[in-house]
């Protein structure tokens, strides 16, 4: 079986989740997005084609059909692999291709991922092109309850949505004995409106008044970083919180291996955008890191609350702060919670466990498989 594995925008450095779908799904997968493949990885592409490159400088000299010529490009491109299936990563991707994969009689699986099914002008402006890809793919698949009843509800088929977050390498991840941890909490993603890092910061302010020696790192980059420094320094932790910027992922596990825990609070955005399932959430987990969260999108599948970390609602930074304290006071369930974090990992988000439900919903959709995939993994549905 053939699987071309189709994106249409650039591969970002945090959307490794896309590689090990090329990577590790069984026999031959071909990855093409919106510049040259083998930029990433000589082994999982056989053509040198930059789609949105040709796309764009075509469109620059001929006007804005930019649209056109992509359809016009991956149409070529399927007649030349011709491959049994193609999984398009992201509603955005599939709202491009469907009708092609249609004509040519390709299975089409649709791989949503965070804001392609939450971003208020993205579903707005592919509404028409969502409700008519969904009623001719083969499957689709989000990657949290949220999603999938979010996808649902705009006009996803329940009977073939299934839910199957972004899977953790879980051998690359030490586990952190929280009792020989250094005192800080860690934070790590993006510094954007959804993952709320001043709220983190604010609650962080209020905790550090009982536990002043308890140092904030945060890791990343993003157009909130310089008023969050700002924050900082209004609120007079600017000694106690470190900004390390982007930092390799080799980097991000040595500190995940040493913290106390791992905070983040995720809302939903003014935008609508949403997270979708924070692979950084599932990584703190690997690592045996107690979490404290939000009840945001799939946050609440990763984080069982009272037991592998805590949850809050959105923009409670009491409560957020009121768990760190309770999490740094009682390190004996600290510990615990770290040991239950990185047994639900191992258990539902392994990469192995994902890549191999990734592959049954797959070879079901080509027909190699009579018996349908469960629609949710076992923890969600339980």
């Amino acid at each position: 079986m053939k699987t071309l594995i189709i994106k249409s925008k650039i591969i970002k450095p945090s959307e490794t989740f896309i590689l090990d779908h090329a990577n590790k799904l069984k026999d031959k997968t071909i990855l093409i997005h919106g510049e040259t493949p083998t930029k990433y990885n000589k082994n999982i592409s056989e053509l040198k084609i930059n789609l949105q490159l040709i796309t764009n400088k075509l469109a620059k000299r001929y006007g804005k059909q930019n649209n056109i010529l992509y359809k016009y490009y991956f149409s070529r491109v399927l007649k030349k692999i011709r491959p049994d299936v193609v999984l398009a990563e992201y509603g955005t991707t599939a709202s491009k291709i469907y009708r092609i994969c249609e004509k040519r009689n390709i299975p089409l699986i649709i791989h949503f991922h965070g804001y392609d099914a939450h971003l208020k002008s993205d579903v707005q402006e592919n509404w028409i092109d969502y409700k008519k890809m969904f009623s001719s793919c083969r499957a689709v698949i989000a990657v949290s309850k949220n999603m999938r009843s979010a996808l649902i509800e705009i006009g996803a088929n329940p009977n073939i949505t299934f839910i199957n977050p972004c899977g953790v390498d879980v051998s690359k991840f030490q586990f952190n004995h929280v009792e020989k941890s250094k005192k800080y909490f860690l934070s790590v993603g993006r510094f954007v409106e959804k993952k709320a890092p001043q709220i983190t910061l604010f609650a962080f302010y209020k905790f550090q008044k009982q536990y002043p020696d308890i140092k904030l790192i945060m890791i990343g980059d993003g157009p909130l970083l310089n008023a969050c420094k700002d924050l900082s320094t209004a609120l007079g932790i600017d000694e106690k919180v470190e900004f390390l910027g982007v930092q390799p992922h080799d980097t991000v596990q040595e500190y995940m291996k040493n913290a106390s825990a791992y905070i983040q609070h995720s809302i939903t955005a003014h935008d609508g955008d949403s997270e979708g399932s924070p692979v950084s959430i599932a990584e703190a987990g690997a690592c045996g890191l107690p979490v404290i969260s939000t009840y945001h999108a799939g946050i609440s599948d990763i984080v069982i609350h009272e037991s592998t970390g805590f949850l809050i609602n959105e923009k409670d930074a009491d409560s957020m702060a009121a768990y760190m304290s309770k999490l740094i006071s009682d390190q004996d369930n600290a510990r615990e919670m770290g040991r239950k974090a990185r047994k639900h990992i191992e258990n539902y988000y392994s990469q192995d466990y994902i890549i191999s439900r990734l592959q049954n919903i797959i070879e079901w959709s080509v027909g190699k498989k009579d018996e349908s995939p469960s629609l949710f993994p076992c923890h969600i549905e339980e």
